[in-house]
């Protein structure tokens, strides 16, 4: 009972969190696209270096108990404004709020999965992989949810 008022405070603390006007900040752990609960941090290799400033990369959330699935992406492209990744310490974290992913995702439902990334949707996402942290900086990418227009 305890544990599922967690799960439940958190999940409208990341909602309250990303209606804000506030940029949302997504911290996760990026793993093996194999497991039940993952997150995957893919840099495309074989980007166009004419088009894009930075190496774009592909992030997909998964929650396969639930059957829920979401592709995000980063791409800095030439003909756009300059949106490079953030580069902060860690410590930028104490002074923001942020949803830790690996936290949140295994206890979430079909429903508030999609609650939450439609609260997404209208923000400023950044997405901030532990496995790419060094000497206590941190990147964080301005991602977008490829999304359908149908």
């Amino acid at each position: 009972m305890i544990r599922h008022l967690v799960i439940f405070f958190s999940f409208i603390f990341c909602a309250l969190l990303s209606s804000a006007q506030n940029p949302v900040y997504v911290v996760f752990t990026s793993n093996d696209l194999q497991t039940d609960f993952s997150t995957v941090n893919f840099p495309v290799p074989d980007y166009d270096k004419s088009e894009s400033r930075d190496q774009p990369h592909m992030f997909r959330l998964r929650n396969r108990p639930v059957k829920f699935f979401r592709t995000f992406y980063y791409d800095n492209r030439k003909d756009c404004p300059d949106n490079p990744p953030i580069v902060k310490p860690v410590s930028y974290l104490d002074t923001v709020e942020y949803c830790d992913w690996d936290k949140l995702c295994p206890d979430l439902t079909l429903g508030e999965a999609k609650a939450l990334m439609d609260e997404w949707w209208e923000k400023q996402v950044y997405f901030i992989d532990r496995r790419e942290i060094k000497d206590g900086m941190m990147r964080m990418y301005p991602v977008l949810e490829m999304r359908s227009n149908y």
